[in-house]
């Protein structure tokens, strides 16, 4: 299904014509996954050093590890702009959409995007944008086994295609990691209790 007509059951009144499509990209400085993850996205967006968002609507995209994979973010109302306070640039008000809410982190997006612009008119490509997944739960850390070790894992991957490692291989290992026995292991996870064996801490 795609996703405009998925979120006109909720939002009746979203048009591609009325939205602006977001994806989010590195600034220099943070990756939008992990600002998402840490829950600062929405403010995070909303300082743009450009004229961004000129229309009623913004639906954020992240990209995500997976090729042509995005993680929808939200649907927001653009309620306003004004210039940054101090230095380049604009804030805006966005206000997430209520009724679409629960599906921020949980909507995986499948679109072949190979653009460099990364704020479109929904219209342009609103037909392409599949839902491929549609998550239990609310993407988070604990969804990404070692994450703080990331660094790690693409060492790997570069010595690995250095020594002439197929990359089909190298994304089935990948894929099948599932990290490393008493390194930020769960031993309990509950709502009430989490108990952690990471024995280099």
């Amino acid at each position: 299904m795609d996703l405009f007509s998925f979120l006109k059951v909720s939002m009746p009144e979203l048009t591609p014509e009325d939205t602006k499509i977001h994806f989010a990209a590195h600034n220099g400085t943070e990756n939008p996954l992990d600002v998402f993850l840490a829950g600062e996205f929405d403010l995070w967006q909303q300082y743009q050093t450009r004229r961004n968002f000129n229309r009623p609507y913004v639906i954020g995209l992240i990209p995500l590890a997976a090729e042509d994979r995005y993680l929808f973010t939200g649907v927001y109302h653009v309620k306003g702009m004004r210039d940054q306070e101090e230095g380049v640039g604009y804030f805006y008000d966005l206000e997430p959409e209520e009724r679409v809410l629960e599906y921020a982190g949980r909507l995986v997006i499948d679109i072949v995007f190979r653009d460099r612009a990364r704020y479109r008119y929904a219209e342009s490509l609103s037909d392409r944008l599949k839902i491929a997944e549609f998550k239990e739960e609310k993407l988070s850390l604990s969804d990404f086994p070692g994450y703080h070790n990331v660094e790690n894992m693409l060492a790997a991957i570069s010595v690995s295609r250095h020594l002439g490692a197929k990359d089909e291989s190298i994304k089935k290992a990948v894929e099948s990691y599932r990290g490393v026995k008493r390194r930020f292991e769960f031993i309990i996870k509950r709502d009430d209790l989490v108990f952690i064996d990471d024995y280099a801490h």
